[in-house]
Parts: structure tokens; sequence; C-alpha cells
């Protein structure tokens, strides 16, 4: 079975650390209002650390980030519920990059939900789509102080990572994700 069967448009739900569920499933087009209401829950601290400053997002941004083309560029939602209005807590998502065999990757979980393993999951439903898509590696570009995402992908081994103006690029192969 691969990875795209294992998360249908319907979705899977997964069991985090904490006991609760999620369910994690493909972003849609119909997404833009779910993930703007998501932006608009973020903290400053969580918008300064994933959108590197950027202070509010567009209608035209949303509507770029749920228009994948779902073979270089992919995205999977986190909901509380496999109900189709269910407000979104979490999105990972990548986009690959002139080397086929790689896509820069980025992360983000609501606030009030970060610590209960929903990035994790995000990432292990991201890295089996990947793989079938020929990615053997993802970058992340992580600010310096940004110690929750960097300890994230620490655990995962990564091959290198380098810092630049207080960016820290972190490339991982997606196969730790699903070690």
């Amino acid at each position: 079975m691969t990875a795209d069967r294992t998360h249908q448009s319907a979705g899977a739900d997964v069991t985090l650390r904490d006991g609760g569920t999620i369910r994690i499933r493909p972003i849609r087009p119909d997404d833009d209002e779910r993930m703007l209401a998501l932006f608009h829950r973020f903290s400053e601290r969580t918008v300064y650390f994933r959108f590197h400053g950027i202070p509010h997002m567009t209608a035209e941004a949303v509507h770029a980030f749920t228009q994948l083309d779902e073979h270089d560029r992919y995205a999977f939602v986190a909901a509380l519920s496999g109900d189709a209005d269910a407000p979104l807590v979490g999105v990972v998502r990548f986009a690959r990059m002139r080397d086929p065999t790689r896509a820069e990757m980025a992360l983000v979980v609501e606030d009030a939900h970060q610590g209960r393993g929903i990035g994790t999951a995000l990432l292990r439903a991201l890295a089996a789509v990947a793989l079938d898509r020929g990615i053997a590696a993802f970058d992340a570009y992580v600010l310096g102080e940004n110690h929750a995402m960097l300890d994230l992908l620490a655990r995962e081994r990564p091959d290198s990572s380098t810092t630049t103006d207080g960016v820290v690029t972190v490339r991982v192969p997606v196969g730790h994700f699903l070690d």
C-alpha cells in the first residue's frame, strides 16, 4: 500500500502521545478559509518562527498554499476531527527544489496544540509521500532561536546543518522520519 492510499482525501486518524486524536489529510483547494483562520490563531512568536516575520496573510497567499500540484508541491493538514469543517491545527508541506531529490519542508502547529506530537505525525505523513515521489531529503530553513523546531529536526539525525544570518538550514534524509 502506498502512502497516497494510506492518506486518501478522507485522511487518517492518528493517536498522539497525550492520547488525543487528530485527523491528517491532504490539503484541499477549499481549505483557504480554514488556513486563514489557522494563521489568525497563531501567536506573534509562531508567525515570526514559521513565516520569518510576515505580519499578515493575504487571501491570495493562502490560496497559493492550498493549490498544489501534488507532485512537486504537496501538503498535509491536521484537524481535531474528521468533520469536513473542523478547524485546522497544523500544516506541513514540501516544495521540490532544483535537485529533484530534495525538497524544502515547512511545518507549523497552532500554539495551543504544540508539544503534543502533531508536528511529528505530520512530518511522518509527508515523508511517506515524498519518498513515493523520489524525494530523498528535506531541507528546512529555521530561525536559530526556534529551539523547538531545531530539537524536533535534531531527533531525526540530520545529515547537515549550516547557519547564515541567523537562519539554520537543516537537511534530513526523508527516510529518517519513517524510522
